[in-house]
């Protein structure tokens, strides 16, 4: 399943109430189990999605004059990363990008990326809209 697709169902298995943010749903199969979990602290924000067995995980951290987002990706086809990985390098053109295996890095000065702050508000709002509740923008 391709990155989008799998964000599609993940939209769709919100829209019909299966997943809850900052939650996690067990179930009687790990297949089953759909989570959208928001976590942070002082110098990150986490955010983890699990679904159908896969598990996605983007964390937004400042290290020094970086803010520097890793995607990790569990139990994806490496086409799949890979696609991910040129969608991100296209994105991200003007820092520096890193893909190794099934983790994707990007680097980039502070003082052109978000605050933790927004990132936050951002994975919040990312989660309720999978969860299907309202949100205003930030």
């Amino acid at each position: 399943m391709t990155m989008k697709k799998w964000g599609v169902a993940l939209l769709l298995a919100g829209a019909f109430g299966l997943m809850g943010c900052e939650t996690t749903t067990e179930a009687s199969n790990d297949n089953d189990t759909i989570s959208c979990k928001v976590t942070s602290g002082a110098y990150f924000v986490t955010k983890t999605y699990r679904y159908m067995g896969s598990t996605y995980t983007e964390d937004y951290e400042v290290q020094g004059s970086y803010a520097i987002t890793t995607k990790t990706f569990t139990n994806f086809d490496q086409a799949d990363i890979d696609e991910e990985c040129a969608d991100t390098m296209d994105e991200y053109w003007a820092d520096e990008v890193t893909c190794r295996g099934n983790t994707i890095t990007v680097y980039t000065p502070y003082e052109y990326a978000k605050t933790l702050d927004e990132i936050e508000l951002e994975y919040g709002a990312e989660c309720r809209a999978i969860d299907g509740t309202t949100y205003s923008e930030y």
